[in-house]
């Protein structure tokens, strides 16, 4: 099967695998025998070939185990090709640094060292990856077997010429990689900075100067609150203090019920529109860093219907237990619906300024607090109405400090996401540039040719003439043992 097969420098061919390698599969030792297992053979699964050496597993068999089953002692040195798996697992391809053992959703392929590098192997894998994806076999679990390994074409040059190519890139792919893991280790610090501006906002501490400037108190805030208390408040204790925050004395410790005029979730539809009627916003309409996401929109054709104005607040209150809670502000009237599956807050604007409720129980949300107090189901988790009305308590400062906050709180999360923004686009360049590279050294365009060396279709002529040999002398055995045997019947 031909990869991308193209013209090659005149001392490279082209060959297959099976030509030049032992392709083999894995297999599993029976689950049912206990001395099978525990060994101190590591089992390799198709999840653990990561673009990576192996030297060990999360697994391992033994001795007793490896003979009674279909898995076999791999060498070191040997390729595995991940056949199956989620994901981006299919695949991709790993070199292992100590004999081993795969399951069978791995291939394993063992090299002739005379024609082929093995690490020239693993670099030729990643570099027609994406290829190697899109040939399935099968419908139950899309993936590859190792007749279809076997059957793949690759560009061999000589082997001295292999060893120059894959030294140099190593050089140049681990600048590639350490230039990818760094931009991967400032996502993250991103993502801990987000959370802790928002905790630091939570906490008062964003304000804390402003504060012993102004020497605000809550006391007109606290004379509405008292307002809604009789109407709003069931006369149970709460459950929930706020992880026993400890918050400024300007500021008061209020459920949502005691600031909100509405609380309430959406409608169920099951018949959606392609194009055209209304936005019904849905779980995936908030991302986890507490934005409308617009990307993926459902359309309802409902006259009637509650629409969400400027100062709502949506809150996920049906997902799996790690996203529901996630919380957003809607910053413009417009004419959205939203489903059963979101509840909508609104506010006494008098006393509060949404986009600080909505940072508030986003900032819970990212602490797990929702994750900890949900109702589990079957496949989902909920927090429902009444429990949000009643037990979830918000820190309220005074409506000029909220204010303050969130003008800080948005410019912050807005230098956030641009840096975030160009962070993603730093590591998808890094992507093409190895890929760049890749392609570049199986084009023979990386290192220089070297008309002197032999090329590899002198000896992998010899092999394939004496791969010939081999079987017509099986041939003429095994003629030999049917003619004898049908002389004994005669």
């Amino acid at each position: 099967m031909n990869l991308n097969k193209q013209i090659l420098p005149k001392t490279w061919t082209y060959a297959l695998i099976e030509d030049i390698a032992e392709v083999g599969q894995g297999g599993t030792p029976s689950t049912l025998k206990k001395e099978y297992w525990d060994g101190d053979i590591p089992w390799v699964r198709s999840g653990e070939i990561k673009w990576n050496r192996i030297t060990s597993s999360n697994s391992k068999i033994t001795k007793l185990g490896l003979d009674n089953s279909s898995a076999k002692l791999l060498p070191k040195g040997t390729i595995l090709l991940a056949m199956t798996g989620e994901g981006n697992t299919r695949g991709r391809s790993a070199i292992v640094d100590r004999e081993c053992a795969a399951n069978q959703s791995c291939a394993h392929i063992i090299v002739n060292s005379n024609l082929l590098n093995n690490e020239f192997l693993f670099y030729f894998f990643r570099h027609e990856y994406q290829n190697i994806r899109q040939i399935k076999k099968g419908s139950n679990q899309p993936g590859l077997n190792t007749s279809i390994i076997k059957g793949f074409f690759i560009p061999l040059p000589p082997i001295e010429e292999q060893n120059r190519i894959v030294s140099k890139l190593e050089k140049l792919l681990v600048n590639v990689k350490k230039g990818i893991d760094d931009f991967i280790r400032i996502q993250k610090l991103l993502k801990q900075y987000r959370h802790s501006i928002l905790k630091s906002a939570f906490e008062g501490k964003l304000t804390a100067n402003w504060r012993k400037e102004n020497k605000l108190t809550n006391e007109n805030n606290l004379s509405i609150i008292q307002n809604h208390k009789s109407s709003k408040l069931d006369n149970k204790p709460s459950i929930i203090h706020l992880n026993q925050l400890i918050i400024p004395d300007s500021w008061k410790s209020v459920r949502l019920a005691e600031i909100t005029n509405k609380i309430n979730p959406g409608f169920p539809y099951g018949k959606y529109n392609k194009n055209s009627g209304i936005p019904h916003l849905r779980p995936m309409n908030i991302n986890i860093t507490g934005e409308i996401d617009m990307s993926e929109v459902k359309y309802v054709g409902v006259d009637e219907y509650d629409r969400l104005l400027k100062g709502d607040i949506l809150f996920n209150n049906t997902n799996s237990p790690a996203l529901v809670g996630k919380t957003s502000v809607i910053k413009e009237n417009t004419n959205w619906a939203y489903s059963n599956h979101m509840t909508r807050i609104r506010f006494n604007k008098e006393i509060v300024n949404p986009e600080w409720i909505a940072y508030s129980l986003h900032t819970l949300f990212l602490e797990g607090f929702f994750r900890m107090k949900c109702n589990n189901h079957v496949s989902q988790a909920s927090i429902n109405s009444t429990f949000l009305a009643q037990n979830v308590f918000i820190p309220l400062p005074p409506i000029e400090e909220q204010t303050i906050m969130v003008n800080i709180i948005n410019r912050c999360l807005k230098i956030i996401s641009e840096s975030e923004k160009n962070i993603e686009k730093n590591i998808h360049n890094s992507n093409i540039l190895r890929q760049s590279i890749l392609k570049n050294a199986f084009e023979g365009k990386l290192v220089k040719q070297n008309s002197t060396e032999e090329p590899p279709l002198v000896l992998l002529d010899k092999i394939k003439n004496e791969k010939r040999k081999i079987t017509v002398r099986n041939s003429k055995k095994t003629n030999k043992k049917i003619s004898l045997f049908q002389t004994k019947l005669l």
